[in-house]
């Protein structure tokens, strides 16, 4: 049912490894090896992970994914039906694979994780003063494609400075290099990350990434319960059920391997 506790891993597929039934309970397992005993109601869920409620009463992404798990439930069902090493059908396979992938924290915490890597390169990259000089051309003797290209764009957003350029009785070849020189001059030397607002566009980047993570992931599942295209590459595998380790407690596993 739709909530504010809104659950990243369905009840519908917890509910394989439960240890009681009737109270719908499961283990939870810590990475530093601690488990302790919960309802599947609060295991695998966060408040608001998928939308807030609606005030006006539109549909939800929530809304959405809940309504989903009606056919989710059922295929479920089918899967758990067959028996060990026995064949799954691969579009019932590849549909419960291809909803329950793209919708885990897992993947959001993944997708997170790569972009703070991203951000935090590219802040070194832009605190060493060779390697930003090189990105703006000004590593270079004279103006080159790359200086050019900055330049240009830079004096597009400065309509007035354009203008007033273009009036001085000077060759622009000879512009185009006294503009050059006077910015390697200032630039070379002179270079601070602090300064030059570097620093503080970077920190902030990193201290908005989970919203920005949360809205790209949000918009994803949006356009769709199923990702097709996944599954129907997924639909390519030949699926089975096999046993699960001795140390499982799911009396068996999804295993999908090529035709």
């Amino acid at each position: 049912m739709s909530g504010k506790k809104q659950h990243h891993v369905p009840q519908s597929l917890q509910r394989g490894f439960l240890f009681d039934l009737k109270a719908e309970k499961t283990y939870v397992h810590r990475r530093n090896g601690g488990n302790f005993p919960a309802s599947i109601s609060d295991v695998l869920a966060q408040r608001y992970f998928y939308s807030r409620l609606s005030s006006d009463g539109s549909k939800t992404l929530d809304d959405m994914i809940t309504e989903y798990e009606n056919r989710l439930g059922g295929l479920l069902i089918k899967l758990r039906a067959i028996q060990i090493d026995g064949k799954a059908d691969a579009d019932v396979a590849a549909e419960v694979i291809a909803h329950l992938t793209p919708r885990s924290a897992n993947l959001r915490r993944i997708f997170g994780t790569g972009m703070e890597g991203l951000v935090t390169a590219a802040a070194e990259a832009f605190a060493d003063e060779d390697t930003v000089a090189t990105m703006l051309g000004l590593a270079e003797p004279v103006p080159n494609p790359t200086w050019n290209e900055h330049a240009a764009r830079m004096l597009e957003n400065e309509s007035h400075l354009k203008t007033q350029l273009g009036l001085l009785p000077i060759p622009k070849v000879v512009l185009d290099r006294a503009i050059f020189m006077m910015a390697k001059e200032y630039f070379v030397g002179n270079f601070d990350a602090v300064t030059l607002g570097f620093a503080e566009l970077f920190t902030a980047l990193v201290g908005g990434l989970d919203g920005m993570v949360r809205e790209a992931h949000i918009k994803a599942l949006g356009d769709g319960s199923v990702a097709e295209s996944r599954k129907t590459s997924l639909e390519e595998l030949e699926w089975h059920v096999r046993a699960a380790p001795p140390e499982g407690r799911d009396p068996a596993r999804l295993r999908g391997t090529w035709r």
